[in-house]
């Protein structure tokens, strides 16, 4: 394991609410850009999070989404996409007290994060 950066991974329930934008959320928008515009309309599909979280800060630094049916569906922060994570203050431990947080590889967590950028070459 690297010793700047742990790894982890953990399940999120799955939000089945319809949230559809209101006109004012709409208009807004015009004005403040949204945070992760790729990928805002697939949060709420993910089942799993791997977090890339730093050692010294102990804040996430990269992230990665992934679906019921195990393919990536995001990794932020990714060109105009901030993150989920990473635009939160939460720190390790409080990943471990939200969530049943498992350490995973460097390596395991880097080969999902390339699989999805080679597969979305521009």
């Amino acid at each position: 394991m690297s010793q700047e950066y742990t790894y982890i991974a953990f399940d999120v329930e799955p939000d089945h609410s319809e949230k559809k934008p209101s006109i004012w959320h709409k208009l807004l928008l015009k004005f403040v850009p949204e945070a992760n515009p790729d990928f805002e309309d697939k949060i709420s599909l993910v089942r799993t999070w791997l977090a890339e979280v730093d050692n010294s800060s102990l804040l996430p630094e990269r992230e990665i989404g992934i679906g019921d049916n195990g393919d990536v569906l995001m990794i932020m922060p990714w060109r105009n996409n901030y993150g989920y994570w990473t635009d939160n203050n939460l720190k390790l431990n409080d990943f471990h007290t939200h969530f049943d947080v498992k350490t995973i590889t460097e390596d395991s967590f880097k080969e999902q994060w390339e699989r999805f950028e080679n597969s979305h070459l521009p």
